[in-house]
């Protein structure tokens, strides 16, 4: 079984075997468990992931795409890429479905050379807390259309959760600070009749635009204006800006470990090192720490019961070391019980932590394993459906408010207008709100569908709804009036174009691979 880490700037794969061993594997192309997430296309438009898309990200215009985790809430990506000779639009499901494909082709290659394991297409894929119920379904669209099958999607932080192996009874802090995604959940792991169970508490919290590329678009930008260019002359899609992110990433790697670093500025005709010490990279990305930490707050007062034991710290850009300092500083006293900091807050594995989690999460599936692991997350979203009060359209909010996330069969009704009414529309909307009614103001509800009704009810007649959250998080959403048989709504998650685009796309890695 495999556990996989699609990351918003690097993706990795753990194994679980029939032990219950996890180990990440590494591939022998790249030569390191994790590998960037890029995309390029080579001339006869084959898909290219990893390294040497990085590579031409920096060399190549219009040939190479980075950072597809964040644009996975839009049909398309802002970004156009020259595929086969065409400039043409591509989807952050075709881009996301690329990565997987690579990551599932290249881990069979090495459970089969490398390990004399058989090989498997079922794996659990990692998503960001903050993911809403579209972001989801896309995830795990790309992944079936990559040829895995999915035994779960599983939030990042519970991942570094199973990973790290909290005690029985322990509640931790989970902060996951990604290269594009920043999530917090507080997690406790209880004994409950034979099953080791993982139930975040509270509602988790994030933010799916905030994350390592941000410190290194801000280290960017601060030797840009040390040198006197401004920053919003350079294309943010061509060489020119790939290539000072690239080298940004480089350097905010050095000031992690020394005071000061040196930036290798190379733009047009300027090639020279740029001194930058630790004190200024941390003065000019204080304003992105700030937010992490009000996410921090979020998440605990979404908790207010939770006695929290520990801090644990996973995702690679929780290595700067402005990450533990500023949440010792703003949490310690209140959180720490006096216990030594080494006791209370800790790096757990940063780099491989999530797809070590997936992994041990894949294994359950197997039921070999002595101890059943039953994972009980929270998503971060409400749902709540539109209603006409008096002329006015409201959202009937809370279908779920605070709950696990699989709820099975939540129950709402609504009445008809008029008699014989033929048609009711079913709006569903997805939202940060916590209020039972809210005035209607959604461009893009998470379902549009209009009902046929029975022939002939009369004015005031109910109509049920029946509402389900998979243990992937994803809503599924019934209709029932009088004694016709409920009928569950379809979602529309992508045009069917770009379902066949991607279709095309994965065959030709497909037959790349042969």
């Amino acid at each position: 079984m495999l556990g996989i880490d699609l990351g918003t700037t690097y993706s990795g794969v753990a194994k679980c075997d029939d032990t219950g061993f996890i180990e990440m594997i590494t591939f022998q192309r790249e030569n390191e468990p994790m590998i960037p997430s890029v995309i390029s296309f080579s001339n006869d438009g084959v898909p290219i992931v990893g390294k040497a898309a990085a590579n031409d990200l920096r060399i190549r215009e219009n040939k190479a795409i980075d950072a597809v985790k964040r644009e996975m809430n839009k049909d398309y990506c802002d970004k156009q890429l020259q595929i086969g000779g065409i400039l043409r639009k591509v989807s952050p499901i075709e881009m996301s479905a690329c990565i997987l494909r690579h990551l599932l082709y290249n881990a069979n290659k090495e459970l089969k050379n490398t390990y004399r394991e058989s090989e498997t297409n079922q794996a659990v894929v990692t998503i960001p807390a903050a993911f809403n119920d579209s972001q989801r379904e896309k995830t795990k669209l790309s992944a079936e259309l990559a040829g895995i099958e999915v035994l779960g999607l599983l939030q990042e932080p519970t991942a570094a959760a199973l990973a790290y192996g909290i005690k029985t009874g322990e509640t931790i802090l989970v902060f996951d600070l990604g290269g594009g995604t920043l999530d917090v959940s507080i997690v406790k792991h209880e004994d409950n009749k034979g099953y080791s169970s993982y139930v975040v508490v509270g509602t988790p919290a994030g933010d799916d635009h905030l994350g390592g590329k941000d410190w290194d678009e801000a280290l960017a930008i601060h030797v840009l204006r040390k040198e006197n260019i401004d920053p919003s002359t350079i294309n943010r899609f061509g060489r020119a800006w790939a290539s000072l992110m690239a080298e940004a990433e480089r350097c905010k790697r050095d000031l992690t470990n020394s005071l000061k670093a040196e930036f290798e500025l190379s733009y047009k005709d300027i090639n020279k090192p740029v001194n930058v010490t630790r004190f200024e990279f941390e003065t000019i990305t204080k304003v992105l720490m700030n937010r992490a930490v009000s996410i921090v707050e979020k998440a605990i007062k979404n908790a207010p019961d939770a006695k929290i034991d520990r801090f644990i710290l996973v995702g690679g850009s929780s290595k700067m070391p402005m990450v533990r300092k500023t949440l010792e500083r703003k949490f310690v006293g209140k959180l720490s019980n006096n216990r030594p900091l080494e006791d209370w807050i800790s790096l757990s594995d940063p780099d491989y932590a999530i797809a070590k989690g997936a992994a041990i999460y894949a294994g359950t599936f197997m039921n070999k394993k002595k101890e059943t692991i039953k994972v009980e997350d929270k998503t971060t979203r409400s749902y709540g459906f539109q209603a006409m009060r008096g002329k006015q359209k409201v959202i009937l909010n809370q279908v779920f408010s605070d709950d696990p996330c699989v709820v099975n069969n939540r129950s709402f009704t609504l009445t008809t207008r008029r008699e014989n009414q033929e048609y009711m529309d079913v709006i569903l909307i997805e939202n940060d709100s916590v209020e039972d009614e809210t005035i209607y103001e959604c461009s893009n509800p998470l379902i549009s569908k209009s009902f046929k009704l029975p022939k002939g009810l009369p004015m005031g007649s109910e109509v049920d709804f029946i509402v389900n959250r998979d243990k992937d998080g994803i809503i599924h959403v019934g209709v029932e009036c009088q004694e016709h048989e409920l009928h569950f709504l379809a979602k529309n998650v992508a045009e069917d174009s770009i379902v066949n685009q991607v279709k095309q796309t994965i065959s030709l890695m497909i037959k790349n691979e042969r």
